[in-house]
């Protein structure tokens, strides 16, 4: 059995670092849209028996809905790792064997990246590792058994996470993908998405700028 967890924060609060460059609602309308992607390319997979949100935020658990994801309500100010923890165990508990948990903010992601990912992971234990595309952080973390090692996203996780597998003598692999790796924090991230067809949210730009 297998599951993914994707932690989402409030969106009013998601997305802050675009703030000097995208306007509240915007944000919120690209969040919603990235987080749509994600869920609908865990969905094309046909791979996963559950599929669940941790938030705090009653529109994004209506998304999720929409998709057909199961939802998970994390009360007061979303921690990631610690609602990955709380998920985590949810999925243990129903008998999960392997689970991956995947960031919300990631536009480029295609069921075709999460389906290399999943082949990856194969045998147990396993932990397969997704960097961002700066290399230093993880977007994407599938563990077989679910909690063989604890969640520690945030700044340099890409290092904690194969810490915590080497400690355990955990067999680890890092997995680089460009929909996965590709996530969308900075307005500079914003500026090289922003002409690429797909993204509703975004204000259009002119067909001849589009980038490859």
């Amino acid at each position: 059995m297998i599951c993914a967890l994707v932690p989402v924060k409030s969106l009013s609060a998601g997305k802050s670092r675009l703030a000097p460059v995208l306007p509240d609602k915007e944000r919120e309308a690209l969040s919603v849209d990235m987080l749509e992607k994600v869920l609908d390319a865990l969905l094309l997979t046909g791979r996963f028996h559950w599929i669940g949100v941790v938030t705090d935020d009653p529109r994004v658990e209506a998304v999720a809905r929409e998709r057909e994801a199961h939802t998970l309500r994390e009360d007061g100010a979303i921690n990631e790792n610690r609602s990955i923890t709380y998920g985590s165990r949810i999925c243990r508990e129903m008998g999960a064997n392997s689970l991956l948990v995947i960031h919300a903010d990631l536009p480029l992601v295609t069921a075709g990246d999460i389906e290399t990912l999943i082949s990856t992971g194969g045998g147990a234990p396993k932990v397969v590792i997704c960097p961002s595309k700066e290399g230093t952080g993880t977007n994407a973390l599938y563990r077989t058994p679910p909690e063989v090692i604890p969640a520690c996203f945030g700044p340099g996780s890409f290092s904690r996470h194969v810490a915590e597998a080497a400690a355990r003598n955990i067999p680890w692999e890092k997995c680089s993908l460009p929909g996965i790796a590709m996530d969308l924090d900075t307005p500079d991230d914003l500026e090289n998405l922003r002409c690429r067809p797909g993204f509703s949210s975004l204000a259009p730009c002119p067909k001849e700028t589009w980038v490859s």
